[in-house]
């Protein structure tokens, strides 16, 4: 009868996995049919053959055009000089452009000098327009400008403007003079821009620095501590804490201890000495609990009636 009853439960069991398996596999073979035309992800759109998908359009056809200048105009070159002459004369315009020595990119000018700017311009064919634009750094003051060319200035924005018209000349000269200012430092950088019609615009620069003489600061004197006397230990003479060690007081003129002033030795009972710190004693480690708490006789109790159960039905 035991017998008859375990192959009939195994039997049992067998059924019903095979049921549940073939349920299974019969809801995914539908689900995935009713998801055949779907997208494979909600941000792809449905996927076709790639036999219906449309031709592509035919390639179109593009023409360009490049137009290229007979001519360009040229901010050959930059540079700055002293002025030979500290004049502002108008009237004396050649002599006031009197260059003196050249001052390399990065070079140092000093406050109240007068500089001039030399902006060199060069032509690759005649008859070319061309502008020319200098804006001076407000740590500068505007004097004046040389130049063949017909130039303006717009005095608020320190702007010197040139404009040629069907020029034809090579190596042209444009000249500005200005006047560093005395309250300032740091550096003074200056462009030129030169623009030929649609052409893209070209410039040239240069930047000086200002040189300011400082002063060497003199040397501060600074007093040398004399020696101090080492504090007294216990029963040393004093005449206030300071003449005492730091764990020490000034008591009837010789060094104690706060707690006990009036032991000699500066020991009180049960303490130890100033200065000193007794160590205590290393705490013995604790040992670890040992026993078995009534969850674990529980647990292996109900284990071992497992184990039993399982041989009993095996038998």
């Amino acid at each position: 009868m035991k017998n008859f009853f375990k192959g009939k439960a195994a039997t049992a069991i067998i059924l019903l996995a095979t049921f549940v398996l073939a349920g299974i596999a019969i809801f995914t073979a539908i689900r995935l049919y009713q998801l055949r035309q779907q997208p494979v992800a909600p941000n792809v759109p449905s996927s076709r053959p790639r036999a219906q998908e449309a031709s592509p359009p035919p390639a179109l056809c593009s023409l360009s055009f490049t137009f290229t200048l007979q001519g360009t105009v040229s901010c050959s070159s930059k540079k700055v000089y002293l002025a030979a002459n500290n004049t502002t004369s108008i009237a004396t315009k050649s002599a006031d452009f009197a260059l003196g020595s050249e001052i390399q990119n990065g070079g140092n000018v000093s406050p109240g000098q007068e500089i001039i700017y030399v902006i060199g311009i060069n032509e690759s064919d005649s008859g070319l327009s061309y502008t020319t634009t200098d804006i001076l750094n407000s740590k500068l003051d505007y004097i004046n400008y040389q130049s063949t060319d017909n130039c303006s200035v717009n005095s608020t924005t320190q702007t010197v403007t040139c404009t040629a018209t069907d020029s034809g000349r090579t190596n042209v000269q444009i000249k500005i003079k200005a006047k560093v200012k005395t309250a300032t430092t740091g550096s003074i950088a200056n462009t030129a821009t030169v623009a030929v019609g649609q052409q893209t615009p070209v410039s040239c620069n240069v930047s000086v620095n200002i040189s300011t003489s400082s002063s060497t600061p003199s040397p501060t004197a600074t007093a040398t501590p004399g020696p101090q006397a080492t504090p007294n230990s216990c029963g040393g003479t004093c005449g206030s804490n300071f003449n005492c060690k730091s764990d020490l007081v000034c008591y009837n003129g010789l060094c104690r201890n706060p707690s006990c002033s009036s032991s000699a030795n500066c020991v009180c009972s049960g303490t130890s000495a100033p200065g000193t710190s007794g160590t205590p004693p290393a705490a013995a480690p604790a040992l670890p609990e040992s026993g078995t708490d009534w969850p674990t006789i529980v647990g292996a109790g109900f284990g071992i009636l497992i184990i039993i159960g399982s041989l009993l039905l095996a038998l």
